[in-house]
């Protein structure tokens, strides 16, 4: 009896597995081939939902800003129902990303976007605390709490005369993250290895 069972699963494996295979390399084409847009207006459609909760609690921005148009850039498709949106705003370029329950917002100053800081990064070197003392949030109202009191002066650290300066304080506090993340390696690598 057993014999018999064994069999019949090894036949069902036999002839299963490529029926599997096959299902499993053409619907992903067929997917592809027609509904291609669907990713792409997914993905616009999240971030003009961020692009909206940004406008209403981060309207301060949108006075000397504009949102960067996904119509001259190609809209990337993020995973995980990520939604990410860029504001030009005087001096600073943010990049706002949101998804899996987080919220990531990154700061650079307009003459030089690809020099990018998390924006707690930016709070602890601009007030000269440590950046274990800031809190990340989650909910834009709250950034917005933190960056309206700050604005001018961020603009004023973000523009090509003052960022020079501004930029050996973010570096000082990137030396202390990196500090503080090769103390948080070394303590759980200590645990998980103890412990075998």
């Amino acid at each position: 009896m057993v014999l018999r069972n064994d069999r019949r699963q090894r036949v069902i494996v036999v002839i299963g597995q490529p029926i599997y295979d096959a299902v499993r390399l053409v619907f992903p084409a067929i997917y592809k081939a027609l509904f291609w847009w669907v990713d792409i207006w997914l993905q616009r459609r999240r971030n003009a939902a961020l692009r909206d909760e940004i406008q209403a609690n981060l309207f301060f921005l949108y006075s000397a800003g504009t949102v960067i148009s996904e119509k001259w850039i190609r809209t990337a498709i993020h995973p995980f129902d990520y939604a990410v949106v860029g504001v030009i705003s005087d001096k600073l370029h943010f990049s706002f990303a949101r998804g899996q329950d987080q919220l990531n917002i990154l700061l650079a100053p307009q003459h030089l976007p690809n020099d990018t800081h998390d924006l707690y990064t930016v709070l602890a070197a601009f007030d000269g605390v440590d950046i274990g003392e800031l809190k990340p949030t989650k909910y834009l109202s709250d950034v917005a709490e933190l960056l309206r009191p700050r604005i001018d002066a961020l603009n004023d650290a973000f523009s090509e005369t003052g960022y020079s300066s501004f930029r050996q304080k973010l570096s000082e506090v990137d030396a202390d993250l990196d500090v503080v993340r090769r103390q948080s390696e070394w303590q759980l690598n200590k645990a998980f290895y103890s412990s075998r």
